[in-house]
């Protein structure tokens, strides 16, 4: 059998998700669920380009949580650990910006790139954060062909609207090189108390599809699901969910 996925496939699986022209999207991904995709990271990277135009913008994630409290993080330098194909082709481009927060980073391309430079880079979640910012921007959570235990970094910053009760913030000293200059920043982060403590957002997952809340759409040949979905409605309805039931995003 051929698992191969053409590049007319993938421009199909992106319109029947819903996403169109003007678009600004917060894609996560997980490009192995797609099989063998025919086209390179070049390819799928310009059919998500021209699907969103040019009036859209694509933001990427680019953690860097292997840099330690004596590394130096350089938004320009820092590659991004394990996220991917994608991202690390959004890397290579030149027309890019980078958020300066040297563990959850975000890289955007397109028309709103530089609403990077309105985000607080000293903390990780919250007012002002990156997450804040893409949301008051209207952007959408493009999970490719990953789940939400794969790509929902967005739960955590509902977790520190909500100030879930098993996560506590942290103040964490790191380096970082702006305009060839090195300095130490105290950056907030929100952990987990409790490390035998576990996330699982399957189980949120399984309410939003159950809710048709968002736009999913199956990968062909494949079990594996892509999801659209307004950060906006993300943030009231899991807010809801997590009020309704403040362990909805734990392992049970």
């Amino acid at each position: 059998m051929d698992h191969s996925f053409s590049n007319k496939q993938f421009k199909k699986h992106l319109i029947k998700l819903g996403i169109k022209k003007g678009d600004s999207i917060c894609i996560h991904s997980r490009l192995i669920s797609f099989g063998r995709l025919k086209g390179n990271i070049s390819e799928i990277f310009n059919i998500i380009k021209n699907t969103i135009g040019v009036n859209g913008t694509i933001a990427v994630p680019a953690f860097t949580f292997n840099l330690k409290e004596n590394d130096i993080y350089d938004p320009k330098l820092s590659k991004p650990y394990n996220m991917g194909a994608l991202t690390n082709f959004v890397f290579s481009l030149k027309n890019i910006q980078r958020t300066s927060n040297p563990i959850n980073s975000y890289i955007l391309y397109g028309k709103k790139k530089d609403i990077c430079k309105k985000v607080n880079n000293n903390k990780c979640f919250g007012k002002d954060s990156i997450f804040d910012v893409l949301n008051k921007n209207n952007f959408k959570l493009l999970l490719l062909g990953c789940n939400y235990q794969e790509g929902g970094t967005f739960i955590h910053h509902v977790e520190y609207l909500v100030n879930a009760y098993y996560r506590k913030k942290l103040i964490l000293n790191r380096k970082i090189k702006i305009l060839n200059k090195i300095k130490t920043h105290e950056f907030e982060y929100f952990a987990r108390k409790d490390y035998n403590i576990k996330t699982n957002l399957l189980y949120f997952e399984k309410i939003l599809l159950n809710d048709n809340v968002g736009n999913f759409e199956k990968i062909e040949n494949s079990n594996r699901l892509s999801h659209l979905i307004s950060l906006k409605i993300l943030k009231n309805y899991s807010i809801n969910i997590y009020n309704n039931n403040n362990k909805i995003f734990l392992e049970k």
